[in-house]
């Protein structure tokens, strides 16, 4: 099992494409100061493009991954590893924040690998149930449902980003795709409830907050916009502004910005309902450099 266990940690850490180590290690290893460090679910990896926010940036974005793993990730780099993050962009999932979900929390075990390493991510993988802490007295277990992945990375994989940013060019499938998720999708309870944020969200926004500013790092949120999503009222929203004032979090909201946005309303920027292909990515990030730039001087909530 030491054997194994120490013949995959090399593999791990020589590998440097895919989401299983590879991001990660590409940052850490391959920089030393990163001005804006972007991360979050799918929405983010397919909307940021680092290149157009200036020199110098990288995006983190995990597919699939929720809050928890995020703030655990985070957690990590910034107290853990050599790298200077001036600030970190964090994209939020709407849905995520106004409902907690306990499968959500297993995300966290994607982390395993620093679960000796971490001492938040230790506590989070131990609360999720009472025998977590006797599985990793196996060497090997960091490794459990992670192996084949990090095989592939190594071995068979051969898209690298220096950027963290893998584009998805736009395809004649797109608009498909589109009108299948509209047609599956129901609109209603979009504009029929109130926004606010949950307990275990808040929880970890208050922690990111937290060991960002005894590193002097600047964490500012936004959340991304649907293709066609009915557009959502301001009052609806108040309580979910409300935490983010409280905690002097900034956020910027484009989940109507479909609606004010003409670039945003072409389907041909589009690869379905809920991701922008590279074109798309191109107009999302300017829009969100525009902004960033002129944070200090305009409202953060629109």
């Amino acid at each position: 099992m030491f054997c194994i266990d120490y013949t995959l940690n090399n593999i791990y850490l020589n590998t440097f494409t895919g989401q299983t180590g590879g991001k990660i290690n590409n940052l850490i290893q391959n920089y030393d100061r990163v001005k804006i460090l972007a991360i979050g679910d799918s929405r983010c990896a397919h909307h940021i493009d680092p290149s157009i926010l200036g020199p110098n940036n990288f995006n983190l974005s995990h597919n699939g991954q929720s809050l928890v793993f995020h703030t655990g990730l985070l957690d990590q780099i910034i107290n853990n590893e050599d790298l200077i993050i001036d600030t970190i962009l964090l994209n939020l999932d709407i849905e995520e924040l106004n409902y907690s979900s306990r499968k959500k929390e297993f995300d966290i075990k994607r982390l395993k690998y620093y679960y000796n390493k971490n001492n938040w991510i230790k506590e989070k993988i131990g609360s999720l149930n009472s025998k977590e802490k006797y599985k990793f007295l196996i060497p090997i277990y960091k490794w459990n449902g992670a192996i084949g992945s990090i095989i592939s990375n190594k071995f068979f994989k051969r898209e690298f980003s220096k950027d963290g940013y893998v584009p998805t060019p736009p395809t004649k499938r797109d608009s498909i795709n589109i009108f299948w998720q509209l047609k599956e999708s129901n609109e209603n309870h979009f504009t029929s409830r109130d926004y606010s944020v949950n307990n275990k969200c808040g929880q970890y926004l208050k922690h990111l907050q937290k060991i960002c500013l005894s590193k002097n790092i600047k964490l500012i949120c936004f959340i991304s916009p649907n293709f066609n999503q009915p557009k959502i009222i301001k009052s609806k929203k108040n309580k979910l502004y409300s935490f983010f004032s409280k905690n002097s979090i900034p956020i910027l909201d484009y989940s109507n910005e479909y609606h004010f946005n003409s670039e945003l309303k072409s389907i041909r920027n589009w690869n379905d309902a809920f991701h922008l292909n590279s074109n798309g990515a191109k107009v999302f990030t300017k829009l969100i450099r525009k902004d960033l730039n002129n944070l200090t001087c305009s409202s953060l909530f629109k």
